[in-house]
């Protein structure tokens, strides 16, 4: 009896059928009749188409696989793509982040400077007012002590005046000397604040 056996779809059928039991009803291009060459000629038909079948089998898996490796790589490429896409935003979004704090803290220190500037302008109007009152209360001052003088001036001049309104004269014209050395401060300052 012959013995068949499988074998793997990429090896021929004529190199692993035993072709031996065939030739003995082969011989000399004689086909020897008989029941056993036509049961051992379809068993080999049978067994060829089936060897033949899993070789296109093989080959349509081989060419699936081929395929399915193929659109792997294409999609790892549309993958690494998208990666370095995100990347590319990701970076973008944080040069923006970086350029938004700067314009914050530019915002922040453009308030500040304008807050100290106000500060400032206040302060200096305040202090221009009080040099300004200053300035007035010692021109009444001086005033005040020129007409005192004035009319000292006058009564000493007329004989009318005691020797206790002599010396109180003279404590007023040396009141008038400080008055005036004020008034010369005042209009220092006054010059000061005008060209500072």
């Amino acid at each position: 009896m012959m013995s068949f056996r499988p074998v793997p779809a990429t090896l021929s059928p004529s190199a692993d059928f035993p072709l031996e039991e065939l030739r003995r009803y082969f011989r000399d291009d004689q086909l020897t009749w008989g029941i056993p060459a036509i049961f051992a000629s379809v068993r080999y038909c049978r067994w060829y188409g089936c060897a033949q079948h899993s070789v296109n089998l093989e080959a349509k898996l081989l060419t699936r696989d081929l395929a399915i490796q193929e659109a792997e790589r294409k999609f790892e490429v549309e993958i690494s793509t998208f990666d370095a896409t995100i990347k590319g935003q990701e970076q973008k979004i944080a040069q923006q982040s970086v350029e938004l704090l700067n314009l914050q803290a530019c915002s922040k220190i453009m308030w500040l400077q304008a807050d100290v500037d106000s500060h400032v302008t206040g302060i200096r109007e305040d202090h221009a007012t009080d040099l300004q009152h200053r300035e007035a209360q010692s021109e009444r001052r001086v005033q005040d002590v020129l007409a005192q003088l004035a009319l000292a001036e006058k009564r000493l001049q007329d004989h009318t005046i005691s020797g206790e309104e002599a010396e109180a004269s003279q404590r007023l014209l040396a009141n008038s000397n400080h008055a005036r050395d004020q008034a010369l401060l005042a209009s220092c300052f006054r010059a000061r604040r005008l060209n500072p």
